[in-house]
């Protein structure tokens, strides 16, 4: 849990200082996505919680981002997705948008959960840094606060942003559009 909050500290303060870099390389989306996933399937198993990994069937299956990144955006959205949803499921989803050109596609990743939800009120301000419903919510669920912010910070460097559909005690769905150039 330090290591992980040390990261995010790292991780936020290289972003506000514009230091860190993306480093765009090819990558196998479906690896990516099973990687996520499988960073946080043992606990949604152990909550009783069911995984569904949903990727469109004609989706391209290489595309060039920065993997590391991407995949980090994935884990946060999916480990928090994890930490407030006691039953139900958890979804990934990943589909094509639009063809922009021949090897252009916008793409939108999709993280659904049946979890707690999130009240309109804190929805304004939720992806502020070190920012938490209340007190409360750390005590009982742990976390800095800052993965959400240090994921739309990363998600802005690469032309998108983070959006949110939520309703409390229903779950909520975190998601976002992205440009990404693919293989042939």
């Amino acid at each position: 849990t330090l290591l992980n909050i040390i990261n995010d500290i790292l991780d936020f303060s290289k972003i506000e200082a514009g230091k860190l870099e993306l480093e765009h390389i090819k990558s196998d989306v479906f690896e990516l996505a099973g990687q996520a996933t499988d960073v946080v399937s043992f606990q949604a198993q152990k909550n009783g919680v069911e995984m569904l990994l949903n990727i469109e069937k004609t989706l391209r299956r290489y595309i060039f981002v920065d993997e590391i990144r991407l995949k980090q955006i994935l884990v946060n959205l999916l480990g928090n997705a994890v930490k407030f949803t006691k039953a139900g499921e958890i979804e990934l989803k990943i589909q094509t948008l639009e063809l922009v050109e021949k090897n252009k596609r916008v793409f939108r990743f999709e993280v659904r959960d049946t979890g707690i939800g999130i009240s309109e009120d804190y929805q304004k301000r939720i992806f502020e840094a070190f920012s938490q419903e209340d007190g409360s919510t750390t005590k009982k669920y742990g976390g800095t606060g800052l993965g959400l912010s240090i994921s739309n910070k990363l998600l802005s460097m690469m032309g998108s942003e983070l959006q949110l559909k939520s309703e409390l005690k229903k779950g909520s769905t975190f998601y976002f559009d992205i440009m990404l150039t693919t293989e042939e």
